[in-house]
């Protein structure tokens, strides 16, 4: 219950004002890097609230479990790279660099923590929001914690999907990998 909830929240705080009086739902598409920057993990958090709402999709993920994962997992180290090469660019602002290093690193402790807990495609919605987790700890950091409604409603809406995937992971016996 504490997924879906999250995923509302998620969602709706994508159509409300984020920060600086625009939408992430419609603000993401401006210019190539900002698509693939921010639109991505707004994709990604569409997708997690899909697995939510809709068994179907659900049910899909469990039977493409292990593509599901890979795909993700490699668009997740895309977008790190990206991160990554956006902040050590010498015209980089202090905050851009700062924003990059803790969403690297917050996103980074959860890939590593994740491994070897459940299936492939049990792991599917905590890579989502992983992916999604760059964006908005960047955001976090780079507005100061200056977010309107809608960036706080990502935010904690975020954070408690992740806490509550953990939770859920936690509690799978761990995943055994043929050789």
């Amino acid at each position: 219950m504490l997924r879906k909830l999250a995923a509302a929240v998620v969602l709706a705080g994508l159509c409300l004002p984020y920060a600086c009086d625009s939408r992430a739902i419609t603000s993401v598409w401006g210019s190539v890097p900002e698509a693939a920057m921010f639109g991505v993990p707004l994709l990604a958090a569409v997708a997690y609230a899909l697995l939510e709402f809709l068994p179907p999709a659900a049910a899909g993920v469990e039977r493409r479990g292990a593509v599901a994962f890979a795909t993700l997992r490699a668009v997740y180290v895309v977008l790190a790279g990206a991160y990554l090469i956006g902040a050590l660019r010498q015209s980089a602002a202090a905050t851009d660099r700062l924003g990059a290093a803790v969403a690297l690193l917050v996103t980074g402790a959860l890939v590593v923590w994740q491994q070897g807990k459940g299936t492939k495609a049990q792991r599917v919605p905590l890579y989502l929001l992983v992916i999604l987790g760059l964006a908005v700890v960047d955001l976090l950091v780079w507005t100061r914690l200056e977010l309107q409604i809608g960036g706080w409603m990502v935010t904690g809406g975020w954070a408690l999907a992740t806490i509550e995937e953990t939770r859920l992971l936690r509690a799978m016996p761990a995943a055994v990998h043929g050789r």
